[in-house]
């Protein structure tokens, strides 16, 4: 287990670590007494903390020995943007591997405790689904030589109708500049040899995908799925 995505709250995580007698401490300190555990980073998250200031300023969380548990893409910005200045810190008194067995069970908790309830939606497409990195593109409206499926969503990332006036044509492009600007986004297509629109699409995909929905509805026209 190399590194853990938190989605419980600091105020239940508190709950449980006081319930089981385990130790923690928030601090500041600088990024560069940490270190950080994730081998592998990818140009599309580390932007995307670019505009997300709420994100970037969430704890870092770490083990007993300043190894990072929750926060590696985290830790990396702020070494990258001021490695001067002191970032928020939780640590927990545990090594590193008890730390994360800990949180992950913390995590499936409180997933568990707020599961959101499971929904099917029948929606079209013209052609069979594909394997596509991205996720397929579904109608939520009947065509002529449509063909009809019933997904299971556990939980859908909804853009609103206001969000998709801004670009009609291309809905994920209305989303996506939620999370970047236009700039952003075409040097990372032009980076990665793709088409804008391809790459919007997946850049898309790719920040639903972490912060764990299973699916994108645009309005109430259009839905992503999430691999």
């Amino acid at each position: 287990m190399e590194n853990l995505q938190i989605n419980a709250p600091y105020s239940y995580i508190v709950k449980c670590l006081d319930y089981n007698n385990i130790g923690y401490k928030a601090y500041q300190n600088y990024p560069l007494a940490f270190q950080p555990t994730r081998k592998v980073y990818t140009s599309d998250k580390l932007g995307y903390f670019y505009t997300d200031t709420k994100s970037v300023s969430k704890p870092i969380c770490v083990s007993m020995d300043n190894k990072v548990v929750d926060g590696n893409y985290r830790l990396l910005h702020n070494k990258i943007t001021d490695p001067s200045k002191k970032i928020a810190s939780f640590k927990i008194m545990l090594g590193h591997e008890d730390a994360l067995k800990v949180l992950k069970q913390i995590e499936d908790q409180y997933s568990k405790e707020n599961n959101v309830k499971d929904e099917y939606i029948k929606c079209y497409r013209e052609k069979p689904v594909g394997n596509s990195v991205s996720g397929n593109f579904f109608k939520l409206e009947t065509f002529e030589g449509c063909i009809e499926y019933e997904i299971k969503f556990d939980k859908l990332f909804e853009v609103s109708e206001n969000i998709i006036k801004s670009n009609t044509d291309f809905p994920p492009m209305a989303l996506a500049l939620k999370f970047a600007d236009m700039q952003t986004l075409i040097s990372q297509a032009e980076k990665h040899q793709l088409p804008l629109n391809a790459y919007v699409v997946r850049f898309v995909h790719n920040v639903c995908k972490k912060r764990g929905y299973d699916g994108i509805k645009y309005g109430n026209n259009l839905i992503q799925t999430i691999n």
